[in-house]
């Protein structure tokens, strides 16, 4: 059937170019309503090849082939089986896509579905229950998605719902297919790991973790904080324990309030007479030997005590002595003859008499404890009796604060809801 891609900008060349549609010069006057007609239905023909009332139908390797109304055909100068004009379609798909996805209308060979910017769809992109529009450019040979509009692999989206949009991943560090996913392949690479170094590659881990902006410069973040600033690097924790060098310097020394003079109200109880109930043990008899030590040789002065005024009596022989010679001579008698006698000297005064000892050379003395048998000490009772006690000055209490602490984790987290977040394919 002809349709809109049949026509020519050149007005010229639409006389004959979209049979049945005729507007030669000089027609008969019966092909003009025939030729209105088919001009209507050629318009028909567009509407619902643009309304999304054509459904594509998935065949291997995700091929999707369609019937239009306008006919997708071939003409006089183009080579069969190609799409010889820009032409725009809707449509929805009967199952999803699981990779890049071409779309062949009418026949024609197979054109590859795109994004803008020439990015390949993902897998889901595709999905049953949506209106996709495409327009198909000639210098790109491919079919440019018009609508809905798709986000450009590899942007994060938020949402509250659980389930995952057709389309989206969850982006927890799985290992995906570099052929099925190519636009996102293509968009992050191995930036968050190699996969199996051949067929895939993985997604970005970021489930239970806010997301940063890149500090490739490192001016704020930096991998000595937890968090280096290049692309894809994970670091920080929920929980962290405190070390001493952590916390503030200073000391946590303090005073107690005063409380004024007082004393702690009373004396100790009496409790009687009593004893500390004990002995000492019995050591058994023994004696304790013991020496003075050497003190070299020396020696000990003094005097004799004083004895006061007195005399000493003398014991003589009487004897006559005579001087001279013949009878010219005296005698003198001392005393009896032939007898002792006592007399006295003569009265010297008080007096002491100086004592000089002779040095002994060096020497001890030895000390002989005797022993005392087998014995034990007692402990004397103590009477009745309190204590008193003494009341305090006024003062304070010097407090020092012991930093008793169990080195647990704390909490690193600060107040946050939780969401979904899925990264595009």
């Amino acid at each position: 059937m002809t349709g809109l891609i049949d026509f020519s900008v050149d007005p010229i060349s639409n006389d004959l170019g979209a049979p049945p549609i005729n507007f030669q010069e000089g027609q008969p006057a019966g092909t003009v309503n025939n030729s209105a007609r088919a001009l209507m239905a050629a318009l028909a023909c567009w509407r619902d090849d643009n309304a999304g009332s054509l459904v594509a139908a998935r065949g291997t390797g995700d091929v999707y082939a369609l019937t239009t109304n306008q006919t997708v055909s071939l003409g006089t100068a183009d080579a069969p089986g190609t799409a010889r004009r820009g032409h725009t379609l809707a449509f929805t798909v009967d199952v999803a896509n699981q990779g890049p996805a071409t779309l062949a209308p009418d026949g024609c060979p197979a054109k590859p579905i795109r994004r803008p910017f020439g990015r390949e769809v993902g897998p889901g992109d595709l999905s049953p229950g949506t209106i996709y529009r495409v327009a198909f450019v000639p210098v790109l040979a491919a079919y440019v998605l018009l609508s809905p509009d798709l986000a450009a692999p590899g942007d994060y989206r938020w949402q509250a719902a659980a389930a995952v949009k057709p389309g989206w991943l969850v982006p927890d560090g799985s290992a995906v297919s570099r052929t099925a996913y190519a636009a996102l392949f293509a968009a992050i690479g191995t930036t968050y790991g190699g996969g199996d170094g051949a067929t895939t590659f993985n997604l970005p881990n970021v489930v239970g973790r806010t997301l940063f902006a890149q500090d490739a410069a490192g001016a704020v973040l930096t991998a000595a904080n937890g968090l280096a600033g290049t692309l894809g690097s994970v670091g920080g924790s929920a929980g962290v324990a405190l070390a001493a060098k952590h916390l503030p310097s200073g000391t946590f020394a303090g005073n107690t309030g005063s409380a004024g003079a007082h004393d702690h109200g009373g004396t100790v109880v009496a409790v009687g007479a009593h004893a500390h109930g004990g002995g000492t043990v019995a050591a058994g008899g023994h004696t304790h030997g013991a020496s003075t030590d050497g003190q070299g040789s020396h020696t000990h002065s003094g005097s004799a005590q004083s004895a006061g005024a007195h005399s000493h009596d003398v014991n003589y022989n009487v004897q006559n002595v005579y001087t001279g010679n013949g009878n010219n001579g005296a005698q003198i008698t001392t005393g009896q003859a032939n007898s002792n006698s006592t007399g006295q000297t003569q009265i010297a005064g008080a007096h002491t008499h100086g004592l000089a000892i002779d040095a002994a050379g060096t020497h001890t003395h030895n000390v002989t404890v005797n022993a005392v048998g087998d014995h034990q000490h007692g402990i004397l009772q103590d009477g009745a009796h309190t204590h008193a006690v003494t009341a305090a000055a006024d003062h304070t209490h010097t407090v020092a604060v012991d930093l008793g602490g169990q080195d647990a984790a704390h909490s690193n987290i600060p107040p946050g809801a939780i969401a979904v977040l899925l990264i595009k394919a």
